[in-house]
């Protein structure tokens, strides 16, 4: 069996230092990670009721989605349970459905369950709350956010969605599009919105305003519908960026029902690169985002504050979408 004795072994420290970050005590932040990922490796459980009794905490953490009908939020959770798991946390999971009543009672309750923590995820209303909650005493960090400028006294991991809608249209750009149509979720995805538009003013395109779509919400639903409006009324558009994959693959299967090919008649291109968007027929070009390495981020840095809370600072994080070529985009 493991003891504290193989921890300090591994992780080059004393074992009262192990002790130390164990019982949440305060120790050099560099001794705190070799201790944990000592931890982790050796596989050491230490008595996870004494250590939170002992710390005053319950080592629960919140995550807060906007709606579990979008796998990306799913992948998301699930790298976050597997992140907290390796530091003895559970997670308590809620989700607003975009809904602000829903949203604040959400957040009211959370507050009085007490957690060590809150992963918030942007949706229509949370930004709105975000002020008051960073008023909270536990710490709380902002994932998948989107609004600018960020909220203060809150730390963000999130991704550079201009540069993702930047990249989608040059792809397109590149393939020789120029009526190219947008459906986009208002207001949560104006940053991947204006990059897009971005690429095309600095091409010297301008694109109808008319051939932009703004939806109450992300799903596939609202794809289907708005792709297959978009089809109907301007027959000359030969390309379509939806701002999430489920949008883009309700964009393609509208554009099937219509008749058309694709991507002879018409490329469509999403962005999330959720897991599902490699099997959708053709498969989806996508942006993809690093979901797994924003969810550990967050959880690391939300352990962290809770850990040196009276230390930390407010950190933001952007991390890099990436282009991911498949079969339903191709030249005009």
């Amino acid at each position: 069996m493991v003891t504290m004795a193989d921890v300090a072994r591994k992780a080059g420290v004393t074992k009262q230092s192990v002790s130390n970050v164990l019982a949440g005590k305060p120790v050099r932040p560099e001794t705190w990670e070799k201790v944990i990922t000592a931890v982790k490796e050796l596989g050491y459980t230490p008595n996870l009721v004494a250590r939170a009794l002992a710390r005053g905490k319950t080592n629960l953490i919140s995550l807060v989605v906007p709606t579990l009908k979008n796998p990306f939020y799913a992948e998301i959770a699930e790298e976050v349970e597997q992140t907290i798991d390796e530091f003895g946390y559970q997670f308590i999971l809620s989700t607003t459905r975009n809904d602000l009543k829903r949203s604040r009672q959400q957040f009211e309750s959370l507050t009085h369950r007490a957690i060590d923590g809150m992963l918030l995820a942007e949706d229509h209303y949370s930004s709105y709350d975000a002020k008051t909650l960073s008023q909270r005493d536990f710490p709380i960090v902002l994932y998948s956010w989107e609004s600018l400028p960020y909220p203060d006294n809150l730390s963000v991991v999130s991704i550079d969605f201009r540069q993702a809608g930047f990249l989608a249209a040059s792809h397109l750009l590149e393939l020789g599009h120029r009526n190219c149509g947008v459906i986009y979720e208002n207001p949560t995805h104006q940053l991947r919105l204006s990059g897009f538009l971005d690429a095309f003013r600095m091409s010297g395109i301008i694109i109808d305003e008319q051939w932009l779509r703004s939806t109450a919400d992300a799903s596939y639903e609202s794809g289907y519908l708005q792709g297959k409006n978009i089809l109907r009324d301007f027959p000359q558009i030969s390309a379509i960026f939806a701002t999430n994959d489920l949008m883009a693959a309700g964009v393609l299967d509208a554009a099937q029902a219509m008749g058309r090919n694709v991507p002879e008649d018409i490329s469509i291109i999403g962005l999330d690169d959720i897991t599902q968007s490699a099997h959708t027929r053709p498969p989806l070009t996508s942006i993809s985002i690093p979901k797994k390495a924003m969810a550990r981020e967050a959880v690391l840095l939300l352990l962290r504050s809770i850990e040196y809370s009276a230390n930390s600072l407010p950190v933001i994080t952007l991390l890099h979408p990436a282009l991911v070529v498949r079969h339903s985009t191709g030249p005009i």
